[in-house]
């Protein structure tokens, strides 16, 4: 159970173990764990075992990759993607930056608001933002073809989000951009 715990610690890190502030109403989001997969799978099965509730070191590698009982909205996935292209700042994220009246003048203003500074080695950053440039650049990446003539540098992890056999899955796009200054 430790390397849940750390990859656990980690998605704290990111924020996706909390709302992320944006002024309308959002899910609570779910990250994999021991305890929430028993929840869930017990919510679902009343008579479920503890060999059908336990948790696995596969587990924890699909954890990893964003399977598992993990449940986010997307704009968690963008703060996400903004807190690692930042380098580890994660800010309280808003759909607004202020209000004016008719007239212009100003009525609220939004300022940044930190909520976590992660202190991250540059070394696993660089690999982690490598390994984003390839999704869009790399030989095999699997969004090479779209952004093949961009004119600007992409870094991107595309996936698919499973939510039960019965239904379609959903892809999957972040992606922060200019690679080399972040912007958007």
């Amino acid at each position: 159970l430790q390397s849940i715990n750390i990859l656990n610690e980690y998605m704290d890190m990111f924020g996706l173990n909390s709302r992320t502030g944006i002024e309308i109403g959002e899910a609570e989001p779910t990250i994999a764990s021991p305890q929430n997969k028993e929840n869930i799978i017990k919510w679902q099965n009343p008579e479920a075992t503890s060999t059908q509730t336990r948790w696995t070191d596969g587990e924890t590698i699909r954890a990893a990759i964003g399977q598992s009982v993990n449940n986010y909205t997307t704009a968690h996935m963008n703060k996400y993607i903004a807190t690692l292209a930042n380098g580890g700042t994660r800010y309280k994220m808003h759909i607004i930056d202020k209000v004016q009246y008719s007239d212009g003048t100003l009525y609220e203003q939004v300022d940044p608001e930190i909520e976590n500074i992660a202190d991250f080695k540059q070394a696993n950053l660089d690999a982690i933002y490598k390994g984003m440039l390839q999704v869009t650049s790399g030989t095999r990446g699997t969004l090479r073809h779209i952004f093949r003539d961009f004119p600007i540098k992409v870094a991107a992890k595309s996936g698919t989000a499973q939510e039960v056999l019965t239904k379609s899955s959903h892809t999957l796009f972040v992606a922060y951009a200019p690679y080399d200054e972040p912007q958007i």
